[in-house]
């Protein structure tokens, strides 16, 4: 089974340190709006760039719609991460304490 969690939940998470959140929209959205201290890897991009994940951390999984971050959140499960997608997660966007933008 896949985990997931609320926008909610993943705000008091996101006060720990060293919480990986694995920003998977494309690099236009990225960069347009972001959570602070976010990897972004694109979902085209991203089985080539495995090798560059830790399979030590817990990575949060932020797509554009909650079945994109599911199905990686599954695809990083099957090959050795933990992973978890955020629920309804475009409303992390709506916070400015939390998101950056260039």
């Amino acid at each position: 089974m896949i985990k997931s969690i609320t926008v909610h939940e993943l705000y008091f998470v996101y006060q720990k340190k060293d919480v990986m959140i694995l920003d998977i929209r494309k690099t236009n959205e990225y960069i347009k709006k972001h959570l602070s201290h976010s990897i972004s890897i694109p979902v085209t991009s991203l089985s080539a760039q495995l090798n560059n994940l830790d399979v030590k951390k817990h990575y949060y999984i932020v797509g554009a719609s909650n079945d994109s971050a599911q199905q990686i959140a599954a695809y990083l499960s099957e090959n050795g991460f933990q992973a978890t997608y955020v629920i309804d997660n475009m409303k992390l966007f709506e916070n400015r304490e939390l998101t950056s933008s260039f």
